[in-house]
């Protein structure tokens, strides 16, 4: 199992809705200072909004810059609430309690399964970052997802810099501190990529069973 420093921003794509104070509101609409309602239920305010703009020019980003596509209810329970976008690198709460508590940080791509949680060949994408007064876990469309973590790369975010048009989740190395411990492979990894697939499965098994008493011949007809 490999943990340790992990130096990959957080980005939302336009149109994610963030649980606050003020509802679920689309990232692109949060303001500094509002509330995000974190995954333990904790209120913090937002002190930094951050936004990139990535253009394949009419053909496909390559596949480090598209978006990861986490289905409706990919994670259980009805999360997340509708299609999540997140970057490639961006990490998930995976292992918690049901109060959010403990658990691990696994970057959304090191989930990636082909069902439920897949890459989103587009050509243009705006990624957006949200920093709170310190490291948490927002909710995203219900999902728990970290926030951003400033590892000095706030000069990236600009359209001009190269760096940042070809690596979304770029990061300066040297800064380590999170909430959470960031896992990328290994057994924790791996029994959640299992768990996606039941997940997956349990909801195609109920989409095919037919009622109680309701026979072949009733479904033909």
């Amino acid at each position: 199992m490999t943990t340790g420093p992990y130096f990959e921003p957080v980005c939302f794509v336009t149109g994610t809705r963030i649980h606050t104070t003020r509802g679920e509101i689309a990232v692109e609409r949060l303001q500094v200072g509002d509330f995000a309602v974190t995954a333990s239920g904790a209120l913090r305010p937002i002190a930094w909004i951050g936004h990139r703009d990535l253009d394949g020019d009419g053909m496909a980003l390559h596949h480090d810059q598209q978006p990861i596509r986490i289905h409706p209810g990919a994670f259980g329970n009805g999360l997340p609430f509708r299609d999540l976008f997140l970057s490639p690198g961006h990490p998930v709460l995976v292992g918690a309690d049901a109060d959010n508590a403990g658990g691990v940080l696994v970057p959304v791509m090191c989930l990636i399964n082909g069902t439920t949680v897949t890459r989103e060949p587009v050509a243009s994408v705006t990624y957006w970052h949200v920093e709170l007064d310190s490291h948490d876990i927002l909710l995203a469309e219900g999902l728990p997802a970290e926030s951003y973590i400033d590892g000095g790369d706030r000069a990236f975010f600009s359209e001009a810099s190269d760096h940042a048009l070809h690596n979304p989740d770029f990061v300066a190395p040297g800064w380590n501190g999170r909430c959470r411990p960031v896992v990328v492979d290994g057994p924790l990894v791996e029994a959640e990529r299992l768990r996606l697939d039941v997940v997956f499965a349990s909801a195609l098994s109920e989409q095919c069973c037919w009622d109680e008493g309701t026979s072949f011949t009733d479904h033909a007809a």
